[in-house]
């Protein structure tokens, strides 16, 4: 069953516009991909930019939110147009293509837990980022391994149980106190090297790499996120 899952009521979620665009001018570095740009409007929430160039002129550009709820369409793409013109000082010319999606974050409940869930259905978005490609590709590696092992189907969750722990805070944190998003992505992407930055995210973090997340972010924050997600209600997690 790989429908997508329920989210509890006032989840965080991110969700996203991207535009494949071609603008007036040659601007961009076809070898750097921006990944998370928080120079954009911040009222609505944690928001950032997205952007990957695919040549000197054309570019897939993202607008994404970490909210409770989602932007009306019309905010997204004149989040875009103000960011190329605001950085780029350039123009939209062509709209090659359009994408929007909403990826819900943290404690999710399967459909039916009669039946095998695959994807987002058994777990496999990473709470805090989204990333769930990677992780997907992780459950099916080890179903088929189970099934030569004459196992039954079952699509485990991929992540540690100390990561989710972590990334619940995090969001803990970006819910109540969403001014401080760019703050602490701000100081994870300058303690990590690029590397570590992708070990961190894809679920490949050491007890190190942990460690030295944790020291790069504001304590007061967390400490207020901790005791937050301590003491609220515990809900069921995709297992």
């Amino acid at each position: 069953d790989s429908r997508p899952p329920r989210a509890r009521k006032n989840a965080m979620l991110q969700h996203f516009l991207g535009l494949e665009i071609e603008v007036d001018k040659p601007v961009f570095d076809a070898s750097t991909a921006i990944i998370m740009d928080f120079r954009v409007d911040q009222s609505q929430g944690m928001h950032f930019m997205y952007l990957l160039p695919y040549s000197r002129t054309q570019a897939l550009v993202e607008s994404t939110l970490f909210t409770t709820t989602v932007s009306e369409r019309e905010y997204y793409v004149k989040a875009i147009e103000d960011y190329l013109m605001d950085h780029f000082s350039a123009s939209i010319t062509t709209v090659i293509h359009e994408e929007q999606g909403v990826i819900p974050m943290g404690t999710l409940s399967p459909h039916d837990v009669n039946i095998p869930g695959l994807g987002a259905n058994a777990g496999a978005i990473r709470p805090a980022s989204g990333y769930t490609f990677v992780f997907i590709h992780q459950q099916i590696q080890r179903a088929i391994q189970d099934s030569k092992r004459g196992k039954p189907l079952r699509f485990k969750r991929p992540h540690k149980s100390i990561d989710v722990w972590m990334d619940s805070v995090l969001l803990t944190v970006l819910k109540n106190w969403p001014s401080q998003g760019p703050k602490l992505f701000g100081r994870m992407a300058s303690a990590l090297s690029g590397d570590e930055f992708v070990r961190f995210m894809s679920g490949q973090a050491n007890w190190r790499l942990r460690l030295k997340v944790i020291m790069a972010m504001p304590k007061m924050p967390f400490i207020k996120g901790v005791s937050k997600h301590i003491f609220r209600r515990s809900k069921k997690v995709v297992a």
